[in-house]
């Protein structure tokens, strides 16, 4: 998203808005339906990860490029773009892979922790740490190279497959397929959030405002990311999908044009106080 243009991912189609209104997009075969849609650090550039593999764009969705054969594994759960303009990481197979050079070389991050990884979160006061999901469990790489430390205890419901995580000091919030859960003092203790956020659904995606940190916006869908892709494959469902029908469900959102005025106007109060306090506040995402 640069301010006037916007990549969407539907359930079984890409759109791109430019600045008047959406339009449909060609998607790399196998994409559908989309896993994330990730924004890069190089205007123009965004990361999708599919059905299966792991796709780069550098022309606002025009094209795409293949970016996971590294990976040999059927599909890529998590993309993360961080640090330098080229700096991507990717959870494939339960390995955390980076990257320096937008896809084009990775090196895997760490030993693999028991079980595989799940997701994997940073936090903006330890930038070359990270901080990883793995049934139930978090934890923590303080360099890369490092072998992963457990922390805290387990969450409260398991099995709980984590989507998401986002860090800030010692409070942590993980999105799950059963809800969202979050500590105050490093994984120590786990709560679900008290602010009239839904704990039936299947928690997917955080997302961080970039004008207040401490503000982070979680998104909820009513069905699993398997339960769509079965739905999908049955003949004649991908045509209709296709259909810019924005009540169903959006997997990912590279960014609303509106996002983040709107969302900022509804929890700026929560935010201000939030950011006074030195804790992450949150908000739910637009539907």
């Amino acid at each position: 998203m640069d301010g006037d243009r916007a990549l969407l991912a539907g359930a079984a189609a890409l759109f791109r808005h430019d600045g008047e209104r959406w339009r449909p997009i060609s998607m790399p075969s196998g994409a559908a339906p989309a896993r994330a849609l990730v924004a890069g650090s190089t205007p123009g550039r965004a990361y999708l990860a599919g059905r299966s593999g792991l796709y780069r764009s550098d022309d606002w969705g025009r094209s795409w490029i293949s970016v996971g054969a590294t990976f040999r594994a059927a599909h890529v759960d998590q993309v993360v773009v961080r640090g330098g303009p080229d700096d991507v990481h990717a959870v494939a197979g339960g390995t955390l892979w980076s990257s320096s050079d937008a896809g084009r070389t990775w090196r895997p991050r760490g030993e693999r922790v028991a079980g595989g990884i799940e997701a994997i979160g940073f936090d903006p006061s330890d930038p070359p740490g990270v901080w990883a999901a793995e049934g139930g469990q978090i934890s923590h790489s303080r360099h890369p190279g490092e072998p992963w430390r457990t922390v805290g205890t387990a969450l409260p419901e398991n099995p709980a497959r984590a989507h998401a995580l986002a860090i800030s000091g010692s409070t942590i919030l993980v999105a799950t397929d059963r809800c969202l859960f979050r500590s105050s003092n490093g994984g120590n203790q786990w709560d679900p959030p008290r602010e009239g956020l839904p704990a039936h659904l299947i928690a997917g995606v955080l997302v961080s405002y970039p004008r207040r940190p401490a503000t982070l916006f979680v998104g909820f869908a009513p069905r699993s990311y398997e339960e769509l892709r079965q739905q999908l494959s049955k003949p004649g469902v991908a045509a209709a999908a296709s259909a810019p029908t924005y009540g169903s469900t959006v997997l990912v959102l590279a960014g609303l044009l509106a996002f983040g005025l709107i969302a900022g106007a509804l929890s700026f109060a929560r935010a201000r106080g939030a950011a006074r306090a030195g804790r992450p506040s949150i908000g739910r995402a637009p539907q």
